[in-house]
């Protein structure tokens, strides 16, 4: 059995407009049209950090947690896995 320990950090800074609304179309067909979206935040923090057990017949078990927060908005969650290698 194998632990392998993960943590990512990222600062994702944002520039120009971040306006939540945008005009796109498709090549060659057709009108523009309009996407609207959520607004993005100007600077932000990124992390991602969970462990993997691995075996040795090649299962692999994980869990880990994330967050995405900025004085705009924040996304928050956990997720697990479990992947089979042959």
């Amino acid at each position: 059995l194998m632990f392998e320990p993960r943590i990512v950090a990222a600062y994702v800074r944002g520039w120009n407009d971040l306006g939540s609304v945008r005009s796109a179309s498709f090549a060659g067909a057709g009108p523009s049209f309009q996407v609207a979206g959520s607004r993005l935040g100007r600077d932000s923090l990124d992390i991602d950090i969970g462990f993997d057990l691995a075996t040795t017949s090649g299962i692999r078990f994980g869990v880990g947690g994330f967050a995405n927060t900025s004085k705009q908005w924040g996304d928050h969650g956990g997720r697990a896995s479990v992947s089979i290698g042959f």
